[in-house]
C-alpha cells in the first residue's frame, strides 16, 4: 500500500532566516529517518521584501557547522494556493500566525500552527535577522527540538 505524501510549509516574515532553517533541518530529519519520499517540504515568507534572495549567510554557516545540508533556496512569499497545497503551515511567530489566520481562505485544507507548539516550554522563536551567530544557533536548537516533536506527532497520526 502506498504511503500518502505529507506536506509542510514553514513561514516567517521574510523567508531568509528562520523558515529556511526549519526547512533544511526538517529535510535532514526526514532523510535520516528514511521518510524523504513521504514528505514535501518548503518554506515561504509573509512579505515579498526578500523575494529571490538566498538565506542569510549565518543560516548556511550554522547549518553546515552542524552537518545539516543546505539546498538551493530562494525566498518567496506565501501564495493563496499554499493553503490548499500543504497539510501543515507552521509559523515561526505569533505576528505572522495572526496575519496568516486572517489571510487564510475559508476552504483552506492546511492546518495552521505555531512551530513553538511542539516545544514543551513554548519558547518564542526570536528573529535572528541582523543578530549574532549565537542567535542563529539558538534558532537551530529550537528547530531541532520542535521538529523532532512535530515529526513524532505526525507519525502517531
Amino acid at each position: 500500500m502506498a504511503t500518502k505524501t505529507k506536506s509542510v510549509l514553514f513561514i516567517c516574515l521574510g523567508n531568509i532566516c528562520r523558515s529556511p532553517m526549519a526547512e533544511f533541518v526538517f529535510k535532514d530529519m526526514v532523510k535520516n529517518s528514511g521518510q524523504s519520499a513521504s514528505w514535501r517540504i518548503d518554506s515561504a515568507g509573509f512579505v515579498d521584501w526578500n523575494e529571490g534572495n538566498s538565506p542569510e549567510e549565518l543560516v548556511e554557516i550554522v547549518l553546515l557547522e552542524n552537518s545539516i545540508p543546505v539546498g538551493k533556496h530562494r525566498a518567496r512569499k506565501i501564495q493563496k494556493s499554499d493553503f490548499n497545497d500543504f497539510d501543515y503551515i507552521l509559523s515561526m511567530d505569533e505576528a505572522v500566525m495572526d496575519k496568516l489566520d486572517k489571510q487564510k481562505p475559508k476552504e483552506s485544507r492546511a492546518k495552521l500552527e505555531l512551530l513553538r507548539r511542539y516545544d514543551p516550554a513554548q519558547e518564542i522563536f526570536k528573529d535572528p535577522y541582523c543578530g549574532s551567530k549565537a542567535d542563529f544557533e539558538k534558532v537551530l536548537r529550537q528547530c531541532k527540538l520542535c521538529l523532532t516533536n512535530f515529526l513524532k506527532a505526525v507519525d502517531k497520526n
